[in-house]
């Protein structure tokens, strides 16, 4: 029986203890070419408080607030197979001497960070735990972050001029990147930017660029300052200015801008499609030849390629409403063929007009 023990642990709880104590040796971090007998960026910690959200999302904020710090104090370390008599062990190469103007800048970083996810009332402090090894100065920097109420959207409007494109913002709402009762963050104004963009140009609105919309908000309510004379009126009043730092809140409007051009947000549609299958750099004269193809006038300089096999790889369509997403659809097909080593496609407006023309001139 004793015999039995002594084996069993021999041949399985000694290893085991080995292991643990090399693993945790491992883990610890050694640092070479450090500044000796001074204070260098040995690690860093970034924790935020009084949030009231999910451990996800909590984590998750925490992690991209990280990732704003200056890199003088995002410290990285990196695993070497054979170090100091270890194996596999990190390694922080080079670490940045401790400087409280780093400190201040990564701040900065991550207050607007905050500031782009509608946390406009934050507070922020760090400190610093100095552990001496030696001649090391391991100087840890901890940070802490109280990104106070985000605001929300608590009246979202799309007031655009035109009732072609206001119809169709209103008719597409379920996509949006901003909802009322959402975060007033500025990533999702401007993806909703991005996303009215490509909506209004997959609906035959060529011309139009994201510069021509803008977002305007305001975080005040009127009629807190125009308090009456009546003293229930007044702490009425009062009340709903505490309610409203308690939980601030922002009205947000889409709005175009003034056109420069009155075709800038008229609808086009597709007119003639004309195919350069064969042309180079160099080639200068005229084309040899002129056919047509289903309504595609193919134009060759060499004559490689046969006008049957365009049409049903092109998916911008005569007498059609142009839609963006045809345009890149017939960009990633040609592509695809792997008979061109450069493929461009060009729209021609047609002046005075909202019909508007394609080259396509394709490299072999």
């Amino acid at each position: 029986m004793v015999s039995t023990r002594v084996l069993l642990c021999k041949n399985i709880v000694y290893p085991l203890v080995v292991l643990c104590i090399f693993l945790i040796h491992s883990c610890s971090v050694v640092p070479r070419n450090y500044p000796k007998n001074k204070p260098f960026v040995y690690n860093y910690t970034v924790k935020v408080e009084n949030l009231d959200t999910t451990a996800s999302l909590l984590l998750d904020l925490e992690s991209r607030l990280a990732k704003q710090l200056d890199d003088s104090i995002k410290v990285r370390t990196t695993r070497k197979f054979f170090s100091r008599g270890w194996f596999f062990r990190p390694v922080l190469n080079t670490p940045p001497l401790y400087n409280v103007e780093n400190v201040e800048k990564s701040k900065l970083y991550m207050r607007a960070l905050l500031t782009s996810l509608g946390y406009f009332k934050d507070s922020m402090y760090s400190n610093i735990s100095i552990d001496t090894v030696a001649d090391q100065y391991r100087t840890t920097v901890n940070f802490f972050v109280k990104p106070g109420k985000q605001v929300k959207i608590d009246s979202l409007a799309y007031n655009l001029s035109k009732p072609a494109l206001q119809q169709l913002a209103l008719q597409n709402t379920d996509t949006a990147f901003v909802k009322k009762g959402g975060a007033f963050a500025k990533a999702n104004i401007s993806a909703e930017l991005d996303r009215l963009t490509l909506l209004f140009r997959n609906n035959g609105y060529l011309r139009f660029g994201r510069e021509d919309l803008y977002g305007l908000w305001d975080t005040l309510d009127v009629s807190l300052l125009q308090p009456g004379l009546d003293p229930i009126e007044q702490l009425e009043l009062l009340e709903k200015l505490r309610q409203r730092r308690a939980n601030p809140t922002a009205n947000l409007e889409f709005r175009l801008k003034p056109p420069a051009d009155t075709l800038k947000f008229a609808k086009y549609y597709i007119g003639n499609v004309y195919v350069y299958p064969d042309k180079e750099i160099f080639d200068k004269q005229d084309t040899i030849g002129v056919t047509v193809a289903n309504g595609v006038i193919v134009k060759s300089y060499h004559g490689m390629f046969k006008e049957r096999i365009f049409p049903g790889n092109l998916y911008l369509k005569k007498d059609s409403l142009y839609d963006q997403r045809n345009f890149y659809k017939t960009l990633n097909r040609l592509n695809s063929l792997g008979s061109w080593r450069l493929i461009n496609i060009e729209p021609l407006l047609r002046a005075g007009s909202d019909t508007t023309d394609f080259k396509i001139e394709m490299s072999p």
